[in-house]
């Protein structure tokens, strides 16, 4: 017996001494000792499997789980395999070479070929992405050596490398299976002669089924109804839908009364839109800035219908998506609720200070966030990460925050109430909500943050 097997042979009896020391346990569970690897990576080999002669076969699940057969995945060849241990492999697919969003499925091996039950690589196949075409997986395989008893139980288990090792995979060509719907690449809005491609991420449409475009309508075009249908690249169907939100219908043409830059959204696996103005900013007049929106915070965005900021505030004010009162976002009489109606009251910030503003204006719902401390933290500041290095507000400006900072060679960020929910990061110059950490330059600075403008910036002297 060669030193591997005497290896494997002693593991076993001493398995079955613990097992026999539990003898109140009729069925002890089954043991794993993941620290220790028993088999030498290198003496498992896994490849795609070759056909001479043959091109790589597509792996078609659905045809593979309606013939009740597993899909061959890869060939294996082990060696120096003692007659008491079984392999056991795992393997994670992913749509990207990093192996990001990895997902794993069991496999069996039998004559020197890994298979996969077709429903559970489905399964993997699912999680990874919605898309149902076929496409290329990337791959990647774990591996043990898993002891089993007289009946073929397995009564212990032990990573082949270790418990993170993974053998390099390969690309394998997957057809999931079918969905119950189509999505296009493409879309286009239609109206009249004019045709919008409409803009869409760099995911799959399956796996982000959103559509958009912003359209510049006139008002002489708002009051005579502007009309619209949406239609694939393919040119069928056609759809539309009535008013400004709901569900889109074949043979459907919508008409839309807004003016100005309006959002068209479509989510085409929901098959709805909506469809709202889409305002740049949303200014904050009121009592802190003499009604003016030029002289006001502006909350912004990034889809057009929420939209966050800061804002000086002090006593009474409203939002206002122009400058011109054009669109004013005002008091419903419903706490956090927002009205589009001009003659609607006015919105009330009690008492004077620096909040953080969010808005949606689909929704037409608010909230404002007293802003009672802003600090740095990282493990370039003295508290580290888990306490925060004050700022103080300059006593004539609420939006003006500064203190000496003794940094060490490390990150950090700055975050509002001693909390998580509202934080900064990024570039100094480019400050954005949630962003990144930012180096810190060893030694003692003057810190300043300035929430005057957007984008919001920091000094650093």
């Amino acid at each position: 017996m060669n030193k591997i097997a005497s290896m494997l042979s002693v593991m076993a009896l001493s398995m079955g001494f613990v097992a026999c020391e539990n003898y109140d346990l009729p069925n002890p569970p089954a043991q794993s000792n993941p620290a220790d690897a028993i088999f030498k990576a290198e003496n498992l080999t896994i490849a795609p499997i070759s056909v001479e002669g043959e091109a790589a076969k597509v792996i078609d699940l659905k045809a593979l789980n309606d013939a009740n057969e597993p899909a061959a995945v890869a060939a294996v060849e082990v060696v120096d395999w003692p007659a008491d241990y079984q392999l056991g492999m795992t393997m994670y697919v992913s749509k990207t070479e990093d192996m990001a969003n990895a997902q794993p499925c069991s496999l069996t091996v039998k004559d020197g070929i890994a298979y996969a039950a077709a429903d559970e690589l489905q399964g993997a196949v699912a999680a990874v992405t919605a898309d149902p075409r076929e496409a290329n997986f990337f791959t990647n395989f774990a591996a043990t050596a898993d002891l089993l008893d007289a009946e073929g139980k397995v009564l212990g288990s032990v990573n082949i490398g270790s418990p993170e090792y993974r053998y390099a995979g390969f690309p394998l060509a997957i057809k999931p299976f079918p969905a119950d719907y189509v999505i296009e690449d493409n879309y286009f809005l239609v109206n009249g002669d004019n045709r919008i491609k409409l803009t869409h991420s760099s995911a799959s449409p399956y796996d982000d089924p959103t559509f958009t475009t912003i359209v510049e309508i006139t008002a002489d075009q708002a009051a005579a109804g502007y009309e619209w249908t949406v239609v694939p690249e393919s040119g069928k169907p056609v759809m539309g839908g009535e008013g400004e939100s709901g569900n889109l219908a074949e043979g459907t043409t919508g008409k839309v009364s807004l003016s100005g830059p309006v959002m068209f959204s479509f989510d085409m696996k929901a098959k709805t839109f909506n469809i709202s103005n889409a305002y740049e900013f949303l200014y904050t007049p009121g009592a802190s800035n003499g009604w003016a929106q030029d002289a006001s915070q502006v909350l912004f965005t990034t889809d057009y219908v929420n939209y966050n900021g800061f804002a000086y505030l002090s006593g009474e004010f409203k939002f206002d998506a122009t400058l011109d009162w054009g669109a004013p976002f005002g008091n419903s009489g419903v706490e956090g609720k927002l009205s589009t109606d001009p003659g609607a009251g006015n919105l009330v910030a009690d008492p004077e200070g620096l909040y953080w503003c969010t808005a949606n204006i689909v929704e037409l719902t608010y909230a404002i966030t007293p802003i009672q401390s802003v600090s740095v933290i990282g493990d370039g500041t003295p508290g580290g990460w888990d306490a925060d290095t004050e700022l103080t507000r300059d006593p004539n400006n609420f939006l003006i925050w500064s203190g000496e900072v003794d940094f060490t060679a490390g990150e950090f960020k700055f975050r509002m109430n001693n909390g998580w929910d509202i934080n900064l990061g990024g570039e100094l110059g480019n400050l954005q909500p949630g962003a990144g950490n930012m180096a810190a330059t060893p030694g003692k600075h003057k810190v300043t943050l300035n929430l005057t403008t957007y984008p919001y910036t920091c000094t650093i002297e």
